[in-house]
């Protein structure tokens, strides 16, 4: 196999990790809502007999990993995005003399700028808008459920 249909191979392998990342970071929103909203009505049911500070504690540590989880999903997928684009580029060229080893999918985990890049993603990451709205939105949403009843 040439150097292209190795670049092919690692382009399509990338973009159902990619299809994998965006599905995965859908489950966590559903699953945070189905828990959320459970957790409120077994709060407000009052079965479980806790103070206003251990119900928003009890609501808020779901949301809280739900979004951690979301979060780091978005940083491996943030890094597999850049390496798709880079096999994209590789790939227009008419000949490939040889690929970079950070681009090859079982080698990239391995190298040493991955690390380094993985951490400056995550720390962006965590301040990405639509991840903190959602989740901020979730969490007061929640806390005002509590604070009504």
């Amino acid at each position: 196999m040439d150097n292209k249909g190795i670049v092919q191979k690692q382009l399509d392998q990338l973009y159902s990790i990619l299809v994998g990342h965006r599905e995965n970071r859908m489950r966590f929103r559903n699953w945070c809502v189905t828990i959320t909203i459970a957790l409120i009505t077994i709060i407000i049911s009052q079965k479980l007999v806790l103070t206003k500070i251990q119900s928003i504690i009890m609501l808020i540590s779901p949301i809280f990993i739900f979004w951690v989880l979301e979060v780091m999903e978005f940083t491996y997928e943030l890094i597999d995005l850049h390496k798709s684009e880079k096999l994209e580029e590789l790939l227009i060229k008419d000949k490939i003399d040889s690929i970079p080893i950070e681009l090859l999918w079982a080698s990239s985990l391995k190298t040493k700028a991955l690390k380094g890049n993985k951490n400056r993603l995550l720390i962006a990451t965590i301040l990405t808008k639509a991840i903190l709205f959602f989740y901020g939105f979730l969490a007061i949403m929640a806390i005002i459920a509590l604070l009504v009843v």
